[in-house]
């Protein structure tokens, strides 16, 4: 299993001439072992749930509740397939 989920981070600058916002598209990765994001890793033992809010501009926000909180992240498209792969996978442990 490997299913991907892109996700966005915003990073604000701040220089003298002003503040700029550079936005980085990132990927989340549904395997057998767990999620994968840039810089995190979530094992399937460590995850209780996920969750997702969907915006009106078809973007939202993924939560992933885990033993270390609750991590959230900028979805830019639809994460239905991705929580039902999850939820699949995990029924099945």
């Amino acid at each position: 299993m490997n299913i991907i989920l892109k996700y966005e981070e915003v990073e604000r600058k701040i220089d003298i001439s002003g503040v700029t916002y550079v936005a980085q598209i990132y990927q989340l990765q549904l395997t057998a072992q767990g999620i994968y994001s840039f810089t995190s890793q979530f094992p399937h033992k460590e995850t209780f749930d996920l969750s997702y809010k969907k915006f009106s501009n078809g973007n939202g926000m993924l939560y992933i509740h885990t033993i270390r909180g609750v991590f959230s992240f900028h979805i830019v498209e639809d994460a239905n397939d991705f929580i039902r792969a999850y939820k699949k996978h995990i029924k099945g442990l």
